[in-house]
């Protein structure tokens, strides 16, 4: 099976936000695939691929830790698989992506070590994703237990991350202060971020002493070397809060930073 294509398609879907999302999506969709693919793969080896019983397995596993999720699959073997997911109700999908494809490395108890697998590649295709921020932090609802247990497990040093590919995003964020839809496209390698391209809708947020009417805002973020090279603009129709008041304004900020410190 073929890995994922590292080149993105065209698509005119405006482009998650600052790597804090990249990291989000590097993290917690990376989680949602590995255990899927975990047991779809079990579903290769003992049932030799047969589609069916692998997206049953991984339906039946997500469905044990209270998720709901629909699993579609068009190619599985024992180097990756393609297909559709949708993890969340139907009418309220916590995370939905038109095409989720997975490469990976499988070893077998036969080839002479334990069984495992190591995710190589993974591309998301326009995934839409339904998140909260709050005083606790970045929240996914359903599939936040299954983020944290993720990422409790000791990472072996040794084996290098994924490659991911995210193209045509959409995060819908619910704050204190109103909704935000964020969209955009984003690489990450080994759990770092390579590229984004993110939009902000145009947003309305307010909160005690803070209220934001935005046009919307755009991020772009560059790793070169070393370095994290990062641009925004928001053109902002009213800000108001106790130390200032604007109306009217564009502001732009560039910085380039050491990454990882």
């Amino acid at each position: 099976m073929a890995r994922p294509s590292t080149d993105p398609t065209p698509d005119n879907a405006a482009r998650p936000t600052a790597s804090t999302r990249a990291r989000l999506v590097d993290l917690g969709l990376e989680a949602v695939s590995l255990s899927m693919m975990a047991f779809i793969a079990t579903g290769l080896v003992v049932w030799s691929g047969r589609r069916e019983i692998s997206r049953e397995l991984a339906e039946s596993w997500l469905s044990e830790r209270g998720i709901e999720a629909a699993v579609q699959l068009d190619e599985v073997d024992a180097t990756g698989f393609v297909g559709k997911v949708r993890l969340g109700p139907r009418n309220a999908p916590i995370f939905a992506a038109e095409r989720l494809e997975v490469a990976y490395d499988l070893s077998t108890p036969w080839s002479g070590g334990a069984f495992g697998i190591q995710t190589k590649a993974v591309r998301l295709v326009r995934p839409q994703i339904a998140a909260t921020l709050d005083d606790k932090g970045l929240r996914l609802g359903a599939l936040q237990p299954l983020i944290d247990e993720a990422l409790k497990a000791p990472r072996r040093p040794e084996v290098p991350g994924p490659a991911v590919l995210v193209e045509g995003a959409r995060l819908d964020l619910t704050t204190p202060g109103g909704r935000a839809r964020i969209t955009g496209d984003a690489s990450l390698d080994d759990g770092q971020l390579r590229r984004l391209d993110a939009h902000l809708a145009p947003l309305r947020y307010a909160v005690k002493n803070l209220a934001i009417d935005a046009k919307g805002a755009t991020v772009t973020a560059r790793k070169r070397g070393d370095r994290l090279t990062i641009d925004v603009t928001l053109a902002l129709n009213s800000l108001e809060a106790e130390a200032a008041d604007l109306a009217g304004t564009t502001a732009r900020l560039s910085a380039d930073l050491p990454y990882p410190d």
